[in-house]
């Protein structure tokens, strides 16, 4: 059966996939929404080294139930062969947390490293649990729904909130604010791409209810954020998906199109005014601000050249897990505090060293290993995988202005771990698919990368 019938009979069989809900624990769908809503900041905790308000607390205490209930989950199955070839395809990221736990007897600021580690740790072990019980097409059709509806949620929220509420400016940038620009435009992003993955790739009964309105809504949040960086993203992701999964030859139908564009602009605007005005508004859009200009990155660069030159200062061991500073205090932009390093890479090298980096490095390379083995496999899980592998452009390209992954824990972080253990699941299962009666053994001496 080639790919084209593949694709063709899962889009055939959407409503038989998305109400098998009994092959899907509900209790990992209950700890990624608890995870993904509970992600709003009400005030600056990340340099508290004393005390926790109300919403920190919040957050400790639905990250330690958990960690407790999905530490028991994965040990409840761990002797089965589908557990141990999880725990060995996500063996390296467990190594780079404990880590990070060990960073900890450095960092100057042990309670902001302890709760950053801690939660990393909920998360992989997050993504090995949705990799333990997937199944089939039926369990990925109902993480993506509660997965759409947790950021709709949220974006929803967030949308309505800075309309209502003067406080509340998904635009802001400022530690201080109640919704930070880059969690507004993240959530939005990757909503939208869900969403239009959901309709595009699968075509589940449940995405055209939700695709018009959803992707409607996170548009207009994703406008509001002001983030450059989430847009040039969403375009060129929503352009990838089309064209891999819809209509590998529509690129010489938009050249075709963008050249009859071009024409009849200068057929009907001949002093090129409406061309003018719409490139003006476009710039004033993207500069934001007199300050905040684009050659500068929006001052990332200066912020680079600080963290950088505070890597330099322990560059094997780092100064402590999300800490960017042996002191835990960098100063930039005339601020003094525990900053970012608004790069993933650049974030992983500052608090855990090249030790650290290494880590993370072949943590996050062995499962793409296993899913590139996968597609050789012959297995029609190839759509989900070669999903994640378009999704993964979007967190590429995120991660080089913004902490991502490696930054506090936010829902594009829960939504990256969970779609990991969906790609994992899927890749072990298409490598071999095992069945009740079949021996175990094999499928443990499969090769890892």
């Amino acid at each position: 059966m080639n790919e084209q019938a593949i694709q063709q009979g899962v889009r055939r069989a959407p409503h038989d996939a998305s109400h098998q809900s009994g092959s899907f624990p509900w209790v990992l769908l209950a700890i990624a929404w608890v995870l993904i809503l509970c992600t709003v900041n009400l005030s600056d905790r990340l340099n508290s080294a004393v005390s926790l308000d109300f919403t920190a607390q919040l957050k400790v205490g639905t990250r330690l139930v958990s960690f407790g209930i999905l530490a028991v989950m994965l040990l409840w199955q761990s002797t089965s062969a589908r557990a141990m070839a999880v725990s060995k395809c996500l063996l390296p990221l467990g190594l780079f947390v404990a880590w990070g736990a060990l960073s900890i007897l450095w960092s100057p600021l042990r309670n902001v490293s302890t709760g950053q580690i801690g939660s990393f740790a909920v998360l992989v072990l997050l993504a090995a649990n949705v990799a333990l019980f997937w199944k089939s097409a039926a369990s990925t059709s109902l993480v993506f729904l509660h997965l759409s509806l947790a950021l709709l949620v949220l974006s929803v929220s967030m949308t309505l909130a800075h309309f209502l509420d003067a406080n509340t400016n998904l635009g802001a940038r400022d530690q201080e604010a109640v919704v930070h620009s880059t969690l507004a435009a993240a959530t939005a992003s990757l909503g939208l791409i869900l969403l239009l993955g959901a309709r595009m790739v699968w075509g589940w009964t449940w995405s055209r209810v939700l695709v018009v309105p959803g992707v409607a809504i996170h548009a207009i949040q994703l406008y509001l954020a002001h983030s450059r960086a989430a847009i040039a993203a969403t375009l060129f992701v929503c352009c990838l998906l089309y064209l891999v999964f819809v209509n590998r030859h529509a690129i010489w139908a938009g050249l075709l199109f963008f050249c009859l564009a071009a024409v009849s602009c200068l057929l009907l605007d001949l002093g090129l005014d409406f061309v003018d005005s719409a490139v003006s508004s476009g710039t004033q859009f993207a500069q934001r601000d007199d300050y905040d200009s684009i050659s500068n990155l929006s001052g990332r660069t200066e912020m680079w050249e600080a963290v950088w030159n505070s890597y330099l200062e322990s560059p094997w061991i780092g100064h402590g897990y999300f800490i960017s500073s042996a002191q835990g205090e960098l100063e930039v932009w005339y601020v003094i505090g525990n900053w970012t390093a608004h790069n993933a890479m650049l974030q992983v090298l500052v608090s855990t060293g090249v030790i650290g980096a290494l880590l993370f490095v072949w943590g996050l390379w062995r499962p793409v290993g296993r899913m590139f083995s996968a597609l050789s496999s012959g297995n029609s899980n190839h759509l989900l995988i070669r999903f994640v592998f378009v999704l993964a452009c979007w967190f590429l390209i995120w991660s080089l202005f913004n902490e991502s992954i490696t930054g506090p824990l936010q829902p594009e972080c829960v939504v990256f771990f969970v779609i990991l253990g969906l790609g994992i699941g899927s890749a072990i299962t298409a490598v071999r698919p095992q069945t009740s009666h079949e021996s175990v053994e094999p499928l443990l001496n499969q090769p890892a990368t």
